[in-house]
């Protein structure tokens, strides 16, 4: 997404810099090679030959293995933007090799500060250490990134080819006195906002639309559907009692946001969810053993969060989100894991 919004059509040099492992080597390839890909907005609304794609330009794609090339473009005067999307444990992986080439671009005068933003629903101790250091020209922002997309493949023209719904929002946290030159670069990218309270619409983000999809993705696991939208589209008043809990929790523990106006995002996140193909195990990726830790910081976020909320508020639990609690523990416990 955040290629796709900062592309070359934009008149952005952009690098995409991808691990060259497994699956993911082919697609680099294919990246280094067209130096583009094809974005696909589906909507299980519409038959398939009929859904709108467009091309989005890339200026270079190379390894993260290639730490010369990496160090090249972190050390670029230039480079005004490092991002990253590689999952919690993906991430924390990278933070020596990020920590080290991000004091070589210290080390280096520029003349606007380098802003680092971690594209992560969540983000391990390791880059939550690296965040924290004081390092000249460097600076940490935290971000929102809201746009559901299918895994990545390589279509029949040997372009690499992308799923999306046709909505994306990029909300960054502005930093004052460091994020300014980034917000001039992009202040004509639609999709793309600096705000100051990014935490409010952070939370918003995860308990309004993300706990909801965790939920149905639970449910549709312990019912061996293989897609969110279809268990959605056949249990739509489940969903909508679970996003019914998730907004009285949120309003409980944000009251200055008016009721309605939640309501009227849950319309919005229904219609998403209810239109999108989307894969159950995609949903559902942390449920592995290796990966139970992050599915458990996460649900205790998403779904204890505003169970927690609710609870205060209407003095009894919410019946839905303890019932989705519930059923991912039956799944571990029986070790219904997602390949």
């Amino acid at each position: 997404m955040i290629a796709q919004l900062t592309g070359t059509d934009h008149g952005i040099d952009v690098s995409v810099v991808q691990r060259a492992v497994g699956d993911s080597a082919a697609r680099l390839e294919s990246l280094a090679r067209n130096l583009r890909y094809e974005r696909v907005i589906a909507s299980n609304k519409t038959a398939r030959d009929s859904w709108p794609s467009c091309h989005v330009g890339i200026s270079e794609a190379f390894a993260l293995e290639s730490r010369e090339e990496l160090r090249r473009a972190i050390c670029d005067p230039g480079c005004l933007l490092l991002t990253a999307a590689l999952g919690e444990g993906g991430l924390d992986a990278q933070v020596p090799m990020l920590s080290s080439l991000l004091e070589e671009r210290a080390a280096t005068s520029s003349s606007s500060p380098l802003c680092v933003i971690a594209c992560e629903n969540t983000v391990g101790e390791a880059y939550l250490r690296l965040s924290r250091q004081a390092l000249e020209g460097v600076v940490f922002a935290r971000c929102l990134v809201d746009r559901m997309c299918s895994p990545p493949t390589i279509g029949s023209d040997g372009v690499v080819r992308v799923e999306t719904e046709d909505y994306g929002v990029w909300l960054v946290e502005r930093v004052q006195g460091a994020t300014g030159d980034l917000e001039a670069a992009l202040s004509d990218v639609q999709g793309v906002d600096f705000v100051d309270d990014l935490p409010l619409w952070r939370r918003r983000k995860r308990w309004l639309m993300n706990a909801p999809h965790l939920a149905s993705g639970i449910f549709a696991g312990n019912a061996d559907n293989p897609h969110i939208d279809d268990y959605v589209n056949a249990n739509a008043a489940l969903f909508r009692a679970v996003q019914f809990e998730c907004a009285e929790a949120f309003h409980a523990s944000s009251p200055e946001i008016e009721l309605d106006e939640l309501h009227d995002y849950n319309d919005e996140v229904f219609g998403r969810v209810s239109s999108f193909p989307m894969l159950t195990r995609k949903v559902l990726r942390r449920l592995h053993p290796d990966k139970l830790e992050e599915l458990l910081r996460t649900s205790n976020e998403i779904i204890v969060g505003p169970s927690r909320a609710y609870m205060q508020s209407h003095h009894y639990p919410p019946d839905i989100l303890t019932s989705a609690l519930h059923t991912m523990i039956d799944l571990v416990d029986s070790r219904h894991y997602v390949d």
